[in-house]
């Protein structure tokens, strides 16, 4: 059976690990400034690579070289892997934890060289930094605001890598590892050096999904959500909307639309500039999500109109929630540094086997009738506000 001998494993790990490093710097100038992180993995891949080579070199170059700075480097290149994951999440740099690693990682080496060059103190003294640094990228990971495959497996490597590190020093302890060094052929030190250079690599490999995750999920923000107002795009509120009417015929749920335009919006680009015209959006999108419920779904149909589906709701209740974002919108403060504005809505109900363009339609001719009888209203092609709304409110 042929076995990689240990000297090949690190060096194959780490090339492939520089690889993937590689991948990640030409895909960083792709990046949006909101991913994080992928220089300082980088770097500390980088550094990781050199200090193999330093170890993979011991017979050939001075042992301070090839034991105090290899694992200098080493250790350091672990610290901005966790500094990596930390700027990967918005987090600030641990300037300190980096610091106190990399003082640590020259001075016990160091001191092992000098004082006692027994091998198995050397595993004492150095596996337990690489157990710190992680279970700190483990605590990192475990802890993702949006837990997807990727955070997973990267969590996992690192609570193994940190595993194999402890059943190392237990066996140590235990005086079951005889091993006399670093490329020493017994069981024990292959399978440990064997672990650890995989989980150099495959923790690399799982920073790139997360990087490839979060992309995925901005460039699905921009195609769904309108940079603007922060409400939906139309082609996302279209598509919603073909999916509750899909729904409503399977379980006889009324639907009910709210197509809205801010009245004489023209007037407020032209009078105070479009940057104003692009807040006033943004805070009537802000009102109008106030007044409806966590299920109701908010969208910008096109330039100063907006489309609200309501699902499970008939017209006497939209109609309320119409009257309410009206309301809301004609009484707004004008200290909040918004001109004045005022809607009008336009409100119409699913009928069984309506499609979506019909419904649309209905909405847009009650619209039209609400701007014809002088803005600021809401109009309804199947039932009145005055019999919905009470005359006080």
């Amino acid at each position: 059976m042929f076995i990689l001998d240990t000297r090949s494993v690190i060096f194959i790990a780490a090339v492939l690990a520089l690889g993937c490093s590689a991948i990640l710097l030409a895909m960083r100038r792709g990046f949006p400034a909101s991913i994080g992180g992928v220089k300082e993995w980088s770097t500390g891949t980088v550094l990781i690579f050199i200090a193999t080579m330093l170890l993979n070199g011991r017979e050939h170059i001075p042992q301070w070289a090839s034991l105090v700075l290899a694992h200098a480097l080493l250790n350091y290149g672990l610290a901005l892997h966790y500094a990596g994951l930390r700027h990967f999440y918005g987090l600030p740099y641990p300037r300190r934890f980096v610091l106190v690693v990399a003082a640590a990682s020259v001075i016990v080496p160091g001191g092992i060289v000098v004082f006692e060059p027994d091998y198995t103190l050397r595993i004492l003294g150095i596996i337990p930094f690489h157990i710190a640094i992680f279970l700190a990228c483990f605590s990192r990971v475990a802890k993702d605001p949006a837990p997807s495959l990727a955070s997973g497996f990267l969590s996992a490597i690192y609570l193994l890598a940190a595993f194999t590190g402890f059943v190392r020093i237990l066996l140590v302890l235990m005086q079951e590892d005889k091993t006399s060094g670093l490329f020493d052929t017994n069981p024990v030190q292959r399978s440990y050096v064997t672990a650890f250079a995989l989980a150099i690599l495959l923790s690399t490999l799982g920073f790139l999904l997360l990087a490839s995750d979060k992309l995925q999920a901005l460039w699905r923000r921009i195609a769904t959500i309108d940079p603007v107002c922060g409400a939906q795009t139309r082609g996302a509120i279209l598509e919603q909307l073909e999916r509750e009417l899909e729904r409503s015929r399977r379980h006889g749920h009324e639907v009910t639309i709210l197509l809205m335009d801010l009245d004489h919006f023209k007037s407020v680009n032209d009078r105070f500039g479009h940057l104003v015209g692009d807040r006033t959006l943004a805070d009537f999108a802000l009102r109008c999500q106030d007044q409806l419920r966590n299920s109701d779904l908010l969208g910008r149909f096109g330039g100063e109109e907006f489309l609200a589906v309501l699902p499970e709701t008939g017209g006497a209740e939209a109609l309320q929630v119409a009257e309410r974002v009206r309301a809301t919108v004609a009484t707004h403060d004008i200290m909040s540094g918004i001109p004045t504005y005022t809607v009008s809505i336009g409100v119409a109900t699913a009928r069984s086997g309506q499609t979506t363009e019909a419904l649309l339609n209905e909405a847009d001719q009650a619209l039209y009738r609400a701007k014809a009888a002088g803005r600021n209203r809401v109009e309804s092609g199947c039932v009145s506000l005055e019999e919905s709304v009470p005359a006080a409110s």
